[in-house]
Formats: structure tokens, C-alpha cells, sequence
């Protein structure tokens, strides 16, 4: 099988405009590659790089878009999405000819392509609930994409049930074109450090700092649990457009000396964030909507409990392993810090209970097989339409 993974955002040669995109690209890519099947990823000029590139035994195609010429003005009325879909489908169709396309993100060209007889699916993350004055720039153009490259692909694939459910209410796509797989981890890159007992709490939050994170949510516990005397650190891992913000109102909360923004992490070797979390007493993801939440993943992986917001995708993901609370809510939050704080044995019951659950559901060994299911049915429903 030769699969076409479209990808607005690779991790080569430099990472970090697209986080978890390039994540879930790259260690998809390396699965299928190890596996001996025949990949080629069709990305942006985003991330770098030559317009021609090799991974490993893959081949990178570089598509441009209008963001190439004009910078960021390209992106106005989302056209750097559009323009790059509409090439890549002409590149995918006439050079690549691949067996099936997965789009990790709605690609313009999705209703060109499948009625050229190529099977396309299609990956829906979640929806985007909290809107931005600017975002009207941008955001309407992107909601029509999505609804033609939804409704045209000829599968769908969602990371967890609450996604589905969601893509269905909003774009009205059946659900019988819907198939839900969780994304994986290498459970073999985590692990817990061996450090001594501490007399403080370490509290690490990883993930875009935007405010659909609800990060702001997380400060305000913090500053709850310093009122209580509670010896508290927060550190968090990420960039995003809030994170300035975020830096003031850890000020204004005078909390500012017991938090750390490392902002992006640069990590080729997938050492940095391995350790971060190994040395975490508590994962802590106050996040207001999402469709899977790869770090829930990776901080169960490492045997970190996890406290998360009660919302969207969360419970499916974290199950009885992490500790759940009502989104918005800071005052419950710090209490359940507060609790896990004086419980050691409390955080690694639920440390042990994460990584027993990781090894159940969340390993690319048990995604891999589901993604090439998915594609076979996608082949074999077009070949019989």
C-alpha cells in the first residue's frame, strides 16, 4: 500500500509551528515506515526545507501557498490553507497517485479528488468553540473547507468518540463514514525519574498556550493553593498567542516566582518533554474543549497522575486513571491539588493506573492496524462506487 499523509505542518527541518500536528505526522510516518509500507508525506514550506526532501525511506513533497509570497498577509481569508490544498490535490492526483490520501487536516481539494476515483480520509480533531475578534479574518473561509473536504472524503477518522459526535452535529457528515481511532504513543520513551521525596509540589502543564486551554484557570489554582501555604511549582511547556498574557496575570496573582514558562521546547530527540514529565508530581490540563489530548496520553505514559477538566473528549481519554473536575472551576482544581499534595500514594495509584491504561488503548501497535483498516475499507469503498 503507497499512502499520501497531507500535512500542513512536518517537523523538518525545524519544529514548532504546529505542535501536535507534527507529532501525530511524524510518528505516524515512522510507524508505517517501519512497517515497510511506502509513505509519502505532501506538507507546506511552513517548517522549511527543500521542495523535494527524503524521510528515511519516505519522501517529503513541499507544496507552496500564497503565506510563501506574501508572509502572513498570505493567510488572509485562509487562503494559505486553500491555496496549498488545491496544489497538493493537483500534485497527489498527477504525480504521487498514491493508493489512499489522509488528510491530518481538511484539504482543499478533497471533493476533486475522490471524484478522480482517489479514496481520501480525513481527519477531524475537534471543533473550535472560542472565537477571537481577529479570527474573522480567516475563520468563515476555513469552516467552508471544512465542510466540503468533511462531507467529500470518503472516510472520517476521529481520535475519540466526543469528536465524532461533534462532526456529525456541526457538518452533518454520517455517521456511518465515521470511524473513531485513538492516536498512539511509544510508551517505551516514558517512564518515571527516580527522584527523592520532595517537600513541594511540581505541577507541569504541557500544551499550546491559547485559551482554549484554559491555563488562566490553572494560575488561579495555584495562587488558591499558595493562599493555603501549600509549597507549589508550576511549570509550563508550549507556546501560543496567550502566553504573554498569561506571564502578566501570573504577576498580577503574585504567583510569578513559583511559575515557569519554558514556552516551545525545541526536542529532536524526544528527550526534554520525557523528562519534564518523568519529574512531575501531578499533570494538571485545565483545557475547555478538546478532541484527544495527546498529552493526557504522554503524562499517563510516564506514570504522572493526571488532574483534567470534566469536558468535550477528556473523560474518554483519561478514564479512572487521572482525577476530573468542572471546567472553569479553580477552586476545584486547587482542591484536588491540594489532596494529591498530601497523598503520595494516592498519585501513584493513579500514576500506575495511567501508564496500565496507555499500554491498553494508546500504543501506535494497537493504532497502526485500525489506521490501515480504515484505509482498506476507504480503497475498497471507492473502487465499488
Amino acid at each position: 500500500m503507497h499512502i499520501a499523509i497531507a500535512t500542513p505542518a512536518f517537523p523538518m527541518p525545524r519544529s514548532g509551528r504546529n505542535a501536535g500536528i507534527e507529532r501525530l505526522a511524524k510518528e505516524m510516518c515512522d510507524g508505517f515506515l517501519n512497517r515497510g509500507i511506502d509513505v509519502t508525506i505532501v506538507t507546506t514550506l511552513w517548517n522549511g526545507g527543500p521542495t523535494v526532501d527524503r524521510y528515511g525511506r519516505g519522501q517529503i513533497l513541499r507544496i507552496p501557498d500564497t503565506s510563501t509570497r506574501l508572509g502572513r498577509w498570505g493567510a488572509l481569508g485562509d487562503s494559505h490553507y486553500w491555496s496549498w490544498g488545491l496544489r497538493a490535490g493537483a500534485v497527489l492526483r498527477d504525480t504521487v497517485r498514491p493508493d489512499v490520501v489522509h488528510g491530518l487536516t481538511p484539504v482543499a481539494s478533497t471533493p476533486a479528488l475522490t471524484r478522480a476515483g482517489v479514496p481520501v480520509v480525513t481527519t477531524f480533531h475537534h471543533p473550535d468553540g472560542i472565537w477571537r475578534l481577529q479570527d474573522l479574518l480567516h475563520r468563515p473561509f476555513h469552516r467552508i473547507l471544512e465542510y466540503r473536504a468533511y462531507n467529500a472524503s470518503t472516510l472520517l477518522i476521529t481520535p475519540s468518540n466526543a469528536s465524532a459526535e461533534a462532526v456529525h452535529r456541526m457538518f452533518g457528515v454520517p455517521r456511518d463514514r465515521i470511524r473513531t481511532v485513538y492516536w498512539g504513543v511509544d510508551p517505551a520513551r516514558f517512564g518515571r525519574a527516580n527522584l527523592p521525596p520532595a517537600d513541594i509540589l511540581r505541577v507541569l502543564y504541557v500544551g499550546h498556550h491559547e485559551r482554549r486551554k484554559g491555563i488562566v484557570y490553572l494560575l488561579e489554582a495555584i495562587a488558591l493553593l499558595r493562599r493555603e501555604g501549600l509549597a507549589v511549582r508550576l511549570t509550563t511547556v508550549g507556546g501560543g498567542d496567550q502566553l504573554q498574557e498569561l506571564k502578566v496575570r501570573a504577576e498580577e496573582l503574585g504567583i510569578s516566582d513559583v511559575v515557569t514558562f519554558m514556552g516551545y521546547v525545541r526536542d529532536p530527540n524526544d528527550e526534554v518533554l520525557a523528562r519534564l514529565y518523568s519529574e512531575a508530581d501531578v499533570f494538571a490540563f485545565p483545557s475547555l474543549m478538546e478532541g484527544f489530548g495527546f498529552v493526557l496520553v504522554e503524562a499517563m505514559a510516564s506514570g504522572v497522575p493526571v488532574v483534567a477538566s470534566n469536558v468535550s473528549a477528556i473523560p474518554e481519554v483519561v478514564g479512572d486513571a487521572g482525577i476530573l473536575f468542572p471546567p472553569r472551576d479553580s477552586e476545584a482544581l486547587a482542591k484536588i491539588l491540594l489532596s494529591l499534595a498530601g497523598d503520595p500514594q494516592a498519585r501513584r495509584n493513579l500514576g500506575q493506573r495511567g501508564r496500565k491504561r496507555v499500554e491498553e488503548l494508546f500504543t501506535w501497535d494497537r493504532v497502526l492496524p485500525q489506521l490501515l483498516s480504515a484505509y482498506e475499507e476507504a480503497i475498497d469503498l471507492m473502487a465499488r462506487s
